[in-house]
């Protein structure tokens, strides 16, 4: 897997640029972030829906399901969330950092 940022060519036109964006969901998936409060969760089907201009900042708005099957009630669980990723201009490519996730606290820091 590859740590560095991603990198998506600058086009002129901001139309266009905002179609690439819109295409690229799977590119940018590293940079998404897919924290959910239960880690068995399964995240599908993740789609970049607004694209906003900011000077050298693209903040790219996104949703994404997910589900998971809690046994202990016997029943599936899902829900839709809402992010936002920023990416920078540099030298002619937006950069976008990879999501890092947080580490799951531990049973003592819950208390």
């Amino acid at each position: 897997m590859d740590d560095g940022p991603i990198r998506i060519a600058a086009l002129e036109d901001e139309d266009e640029m905002r179609s690439v964006f819109m295409r690229s969901g799977s590119l940018l998936k590293d940079a998404m972030d897919f924290d959910l409060m239960n880690p068995r969760a399964h995240v599908v089907d993740p789609e970049i829906t607004h694209v906003e201009y900011q000077g050298d900042m693209v903040h790219l708005h996104y949703k994404y399901s997910w589900s998971v099957y809690n046994g202990c009630d016997n029943m599936d669980d899902s829900g839709i969330e809402q992010e936002v990723i920023t990416g920078l201009l540099e030298e002619d490519f937006w950069v976008f950092q990879r999501h890092v996730p947080q580490e799951p606290r531990s049973t003592f820091e819950e208390f």
